[in-house]
């Protein structure tokens, strides 16, 4: 064999030799980025926010295309660490409170002030209004003929049973200058138990 092509050999052996890795870390970085992208279906089902996590794994998508392998590795891994944080305090929250919509329509004829009163009672509380202290308010003007739909997040610090979720509305009455209780509610029964 002569010099030149023992050289020319060896050179090409150096360079796919030296390939390798590089396209075992792109294996590696999208692997993780496929990994990392399943735990964060996980925590967004388990009612995380990830938001975060789905703009580093974007982030790594792109230091993928443009050849940083090892930069797109190290942000999926990360994504990957943070993932399972996520869910859990997805669960905790989705544990602790549960999220309801409120909606109020406005068919007076004309803007109308809405107060709207949220209260826990339960089986013996008499309601038409509830002598109880809210535990949320929420306030808004509605034109004739407008909506308003709001969440209500609410939580129980004790398991019971029958707890009455008690949503009022109210109007401020600007002949009288006060909030009235506008003879409309409903009402949700709720059992709660320990997790």
């Amino acid at each position: 064999m002569r010099a030149s092509t023992a050289l020319a050999l060896a050179c090409a052996l150096v360079i796919a030799i030296a390939l390798v890795p590089a396209r075992a870390q792109e294996g590696d970085a999208k692997r993780a980025i496929y990994e990392a992208f399943s735990l964060v279906v996980e925590a967004h089902e388990a009612g995380g926010d990830v938001s975060e996590l789905v703009e580093k794994l974007n982030k790594a998508i792109e230091l993928l295309e443009g050849g940083d392998e090892r930069g797109a590795l190290e942000l999926a891994e990360e994504a990957a660490r943070e993932a399972p944080l996520v869910a859990e305090e997805g669960a905790r929250r989705t544990r602790e409170a549960m999220l309801l919509y409120v909606y109020v329509g406005n068919h007076m004829g004309r803007p109308m002030y809405y107060v709207v009163q949220v209260k826990v009672g339960d089986r013996e509380t008499p309601i038409d209004p509830a002598p109880l202290e809210p535990v949320a308010t929420f306030e808004r003007v509605l034109l004739h003929n407008s909506t308003w739909i709001f969440p209500l997040e609410i939580s129980f610090d004790e398991p019971g049973l029958n707890k009455r979720l008690i949503v009022e509305l109210w109007i401020y009455n600007e002949t009288a200058g006060e909030v009235q209780y506008h003879g409309k509610w409903c009402q949700l029964w709720i059992n709660v138990t320990r997790p």
